[in-house]
């Protein structure tokens, strides 16, 4: 009687690991997965204009000036 009960724990006990295993695994997975996607790069519209905004206008005017005009003009 008490061999059938500690195969009956030891059985349950084993189910229980493996259950607790794979959800571990799959949870690392999906947090991996996760981190995978986030480092996409995001284009951001307002940069963009800002650096064609200077190289347009880099010959016909000083650099500080496009600098400050870009800003107003793309990031406002």
């Amino acid at each position: 009687m008490r061999a059938m009960l500690e195969r009956t724990l030891t059985k349950r006990i084993e189910a229980r690991f493996w259950k607790f295993f794979w959800l571990n695994i799959i949870g690392v997975m999906l947090f991996l997965i996760g981190g995978c996607t986030a480092d996409e790069a995001e284009v951001d519209e307002s940069a963009l204009c800002y650096e064609r905004y200077i190289e347009e206008f880099s010959d016909q005017y000083p650099l500080e000036t496009l600098k400050k005009t870009a800003a107003l003009k793309c990031y406002s």
